[in-house]
């Protein structure tokens, strides 16, 4: 609240309060038409403010920023860029005579394969250095491999429960969901569902466990009686008195 609105306020209730001690305030000056101009672009008269939207999102500005940093899928030359750090999935291949046969062309991984078939030329002239007497060791590196918990990319062909799926398995960051579905899509509410089969799968895998320790209870508890109905105590053996004091202390 303002200086003025504050004052005026106060001198408002001093008025009622005491009246033939306080006169009525002046009103507040109420804001007009004109007044627009001075507040928003300092200048006299109407404002003339083009669209937002519009004015940010030009075909000049837009063209200018995919140049800069590409439009993924249009361009991807952001994935070109050069600080960009690629990784190879856990569990690929690096058999240099293996062929892949993909039924969709976005199934093949270009940079993964690229990767790997550098890190096998690196192999072998390391391998041939090391035959002529050379520390070719101190030459050999691997292509950086992805972290195993980030490895379940999906194809961009995959259906919805596949999505959902995948999208359970890992963390909810952009990071890794930018890393399962790739270039395609997903809506709110297939971040949804997979945050609620997460919780789902969390819950039942609880309610096994559970259930598992009362199947156990329950069979040790009808052996402890087996043994209390059938045997005497001078006839107990070590077993039985653990079964039974392990049925008494749960």
């Amino acid at each position: 609240m303002s200086y003025h609105n504050t004052t005026y306020h106060h001198q408002r209730q001093l008025h009622e309060s005491f009246p033939h001690l306080h006169p009525t305030p002046p009103s507040l000056p109420s804001l007009k038409r004109s007044h627009y101009g001075i507040l928003l672009s300092g200048n006299d008269g109407e404002p003339a403010l083009l669209p937002a939207f519009a004015n940010a999102f030009t075909r000049e500005r837009n063209l200018r920023s995919w140049r800069l940093c590409g439009a993924v899928p249009l361009t991807r030359s952001a994935l070109q860029h050069s600080s960009v750090w690629h990784e190879v999935s856990i569990g690929s291949s690096t058999t240099p005579d293996t062929i892949c046969v993909a039924s969709n062309a976005s199934d093949f991984d270009w940079v993964r394969a690229s990767l790997l078939d550098l890190e096998e030329q690196n192999k072998a002239a390391c391998d041939q250095l090391a035959k002529f007497g050379l520390n070719g060791e101190r030459l050999r590196i691997k292509a950086p491999r992805a972290p195993a918990r980030l490895c379940n990319k999906i194809s961009s062909d995959a259906t919805e429960a596949d999505q959902i799926l995948a999208l359970s398995n890992t963390g909810f960051n952009l990071s890794s969901i930018f890393h399962i579905v790739g270039s395609t899509s997903v809506s709110s509410d297939e971040i949804f569902l997979s945050i609620e089969y997460k919780a789902a799968k969390e819950r039942w895998e609880q309610e096994k466990k559970r259930h598992k320790e009362l199947v156990k209870r329950k069979e040790t508890e009808i052996a402890a009686k087996e043994i209390l109905g059938q045997l005497n105590e001078a006839s107990y053996k070590v077993n039985d008195l653990r079964t039974l004091l392990k049925w008494k202390l749960g």
